[in-house]
């Protein structure tokens, strides 16, 4: 998927399209089997104690990395405003739903974000790197 938007936008960033769309949801997914969001906010931000490993979240993911060299896979930033309009959306649309325990995927949004990845990932399994 980072080598579709890399090949797409001639850079790797996440943005408002459909690849970022389906990379911010699997982050979210990726997210949802460590922990459950209790905000947005407690899924993007740092914890208050202040960035580790130990406690996930989405600046951790792609966005930014704890190790001084470049090991990671890193957008080096990222823009809150396209992050938020997709959790908006999501939620707006039933796909991420507020239960007792915090925000998760419903089933259903669950699988068909990984049906989607898959068939895209798919599309592009032969290619050459």
């Amino acid at each position: 998927m980072g080598r579709q938007i890399v090949d797409q936008k001639g850079f790797f960033a996440l943005h408002a399209d459909e690849r970022s769309h389906l990379l911010y949801g699997l982050m979210f997914w990726l997210y949802s089997s460590l922990c459950t969001a209790r905000s947005y906010e407690a899924f993007v931000n740092y914890p208050e104690t202040g960035p580790s490993y130990d406690s996930p979240c989405y600046q951790l993911m792609i966005p930014f990395s704890l190790v001084a060299a470049p090991y990671s896979f890193s957008t080096r930033g990222y823009a809150e405003g396209f992050l938020r309009d997709w959790w908006n959306a999501w939620v707006a649309g039933g796909d991420i739903v507020e239960m007792a325990e915090g925000y998760r995927l419903t089933p259903k949004a669950e699988a068909t974000l990984l049906g989607r990845l898959a068939t895209t990932a798919g599309l592009e399994v032969n290619k050459p790197a």
